[in-house]
């Protein structure tokens, strides 16, 4: 049976992944990528997991997210 935080978590997992997707400004959506990583880190704590909660929020939660604000940042705009 489904917890009424197991819900809003999914809800908020399900949200950050269209916003992430759909999203045209890159930063919005690395931000939204972020999000979910450690919304997904909070998920693995829940589940008893925290090696994988822990690898999670290292991994993607920061370590990607400030590899892509860099490279975001480091690269010229153009309007098409």
């Amino acid at each position: 049976m489904l917890q009424p935080l197991n819900i809003v978590l999914l809800a908020l997992l399900i949200i950050t992944a269209l916003v992430a997707c759909l999203h045209r400004n890159l930063l919005v959506a690395v931000v939204m990528l972020s999000v979910f990583s450690l919304t997904m880190g909070v998920m693995w704590v829940m589940l008893r997991a925290p090696d994988l909660a822990l690898a999670e929020v290292v991994a993607v939660g920061v370590v990607t997210t400030v590899f892509f604000v860099v490279t975001i940042f480091k690269t010229e705009r153009r309007e098409v």
